[in-house]
């Protein structure tokens, strides 16, 4: 009986000591992940780096933008910048790595703001803002905190003087008219016709968004006598048929080119001289200088092959606008919802597969989530990629009760053609 109570307290003292041992397992990875996290927090706030922007400008021809960055005092090992662009419509980053930025340092950056799958929309780009990309001791990246944000990006777009050359066009994108340049008489085109003086006006215009210009003939002037070689005259000018190219003229083309009115050809007027009656005279015809081929057409005297389309809108249902050309619409991302909150609600939602390897935002765009109770086409009102580590990016909906639930499937699109279906 002795040896059985011996033997039973021998495994009550072992049993104790076993449970210690978990709790002190359990509390100490608690205090390990504490210190860790403490010791990288300590580790990243000990970096100070910052970074701003000197200096950026945008042209508009080339779509590159440059930007002239100093990096600023503060210790921490700089590996990298992000910058941030943005429009009215959403924003884009692009990262560029860097190596040996010290202190105090200034270095120009170039960007090609319409790279492959980027969304900005040039005439909207608003601001533009860089952020450091910090290496921690424990090999980690961080995201420094982001400059202030340079903006003004678009006003060459604006530009009202005349420093341009005559029928230069001020800028690729408009919203009016005025966007593009302002009108002007283009020097050497007066002409007559009958006894009033015409000359060629270049006028801008802004159709669907892309700047362009037209050339338009413009009364300058009512002469009292007569025109004669583009200007008023008060008398006839005398002439001998020996010395006509001296006294009256030399044939040529006069003006500038234009399209025929049928937009099938490149015309320009021919002038031709006479001296009838030891009087100058001359008359003016319009040439053919090209004529375009079956597919092209006249635009701006030259002749090009016409987009297919310059918007959404000029494509048939189904189909985008890329590059000039309408092509099948395909799903821009898709995936499964990891979960939603508010629970039960449904207003947010996370998931892996809106991590977007091109960071493209996808605010504005038409949601459907296939075989689940959410009928018809949502919105994405915001969408979010956290810096922090393991986060899943979310995106909230443009209703504030939704019947999604975790586990469904979920397509966006550019367009709203998808919701015919749903």
């Amino acid at each position: 009986m002795r040896d059985k109570k011996a033997i039973s307290t021998i495994v009550s003292t072992i049993l104790i000591i076993g449970i210690v041992l978990v709790v002190l397992g359990i509390i100490g990875a608690i205090v390990f992940g504490f210190v860790r996290q403490t010791t990288n927090q300590i580790s990243s706030s000990k970096y100070s780096v910052r970074t701003g922007i000197l200096s950026a400008n945008v042209n508009f021809t080339s779509n590159i933008a440059t930007m002239v960055v100093e990096r600023e005092l503060g210790m921490g090992n700089l590996v990298g910048l992000k910058f941030i662009f943005q429009d009215k419509r959403s924003s884009e980053v692009f990262d560029i790595r860097v190596v040996g930025f010290d202190e105090l340092e200034q270095r120009t950056f170039d960007i090609n703001l319409l790279s492959e799958n980027s969304t900005l929309i040039l005439y909207d780009l608003q601001s533009v803002s860089v952020a450091p990309i910090i290496l921690l001791d424990s090999g980690e990246e961080v995201i420094g905190f982001p400059s202030e944000m340079v903006s003004g990006l678009n006003k060459a777009l604006n530009r009202t003087d005349e420093s341009f050359e005559e029928g230069e066009i001020e800028a690729i994108f408009c919203y009016s008219a005025s966007d593009c340049g302002a009108d002007y008489f283009v020097n050497g085109t007066e002409t007559c016709l009958g006894s009033s003086v015409h000359k060629f006006k270049r006028v801008f215009t802004c159709v669907l968004g892309f700047c362009g210009s037209d050339l338009v003939d413009v009364l300058v002037e009512n002469c009292s006598y007569q025109c004669y070689d583009g200007a008023c005259v008060e008398q006839l000018v005398g002439c001998t048929p020996e010395t006509i190219n001296i006294d009256c003229g030399t044939n040529g083309f006069v003006g500038v080119p234009t399209c025929s009115q049928d937009g099938t050809k490149i015309i320009q007027n021919y002038k031709t001289y006479t001296c009838i009656n030891e009087t100058c005279g001359s008359s003016t015809v319009s040439q053919t200088i090209e004529e375009c081929n079956e597919t092209e057409v006249c635009f701006n005297a030259e002749c090009f092959v016409p987009l297919e389309c310059t918007t959404n809108a000029d494509c048939d249902p189904g189909e985008i606008c890329v590059e000039g050309t309408c092509v099948p619409e395909e799903v821009l991302n898709a995936g499964a919802i990891a979960s939603i909150w508010p629970f039960g609600i449904g207003e947010y939602f996370d998931s892996p597969n809106l991590l977007d390897p091109e960071n493209k935002s996808l605010v504005n765009y038409y949601i459907v989530f296939p075989g689940s109770a959410q009928t018809g086409c949502l919105k994405i009102n915001e969408h979010l990629v956290p810096n922090a580590t393991g986060a899943s990016p979310y995106v909230r909906l443009n209703v504030s009760i939704s019947n999604i639930s975790s586990g469904n499937n979920f397509q966006v699109w550019e367009t709203d053609y998808i919701c015919s279906f749903y």
